[in-house]
C-alpha cells in the first residue's frame, strides 16, 4: 500500500490535543475507506511529489473528488497547503 497525501483539505490529526480532535480523524478515515471500497472507478489526478517527497495527488472516487466528500461530511477543510486554517478543538 503506498499513502498518497491528497491535495486541498486539512483534517484533524490521529494523535490531536483534544478528544475531538482524536475522534474526528477516526470518522473521516471510516468515510475514506467507505468510499475507496465501493467505488468503481479511483484515479489520482495532477499527480506531483510534496515537500516531503510523499505522493500528492487529486483523489477521485466515481468521478467525485474525495476532498469534496470529505469537507461536505464536516471532516474537513479546504486547505492551501501553506498555513493550517482549523482549530478541530477550538
Amino acid at each position: 500500500m503506498i499513502g498518497i497525501r491528497v491535495v486541498g483539505i486539512d483534517t484533524p490529526e490521529m494523535c490531536g490535543k483534544c478528544k475531538q480532535e482524536k475522534d474526528l480523524p477516526r470518522q473521516a478515515k471510516k468515510i475514506t475507506v467507505e468510499a475507496l471500497r465501493s467505488a468503481k472507478v479511483i484515479e489520482l489526478r495532477n499527480t506531483t511529489r510534496g515537500k516531503y517527497f510523499r505522493i500528492v495527488a487529486d483523489v477521485y472516487v466515481d468521478d467525485k473528488k474525495l476532498t469534496e466528500i470529505l469537507i461536505s461530511s464536516g471532516l474537513g477543510i479546504a486547505y492551501d497547503g501553506v498555513t493550517k486554517a482549523k482549530d478541530w478543538c477550538g
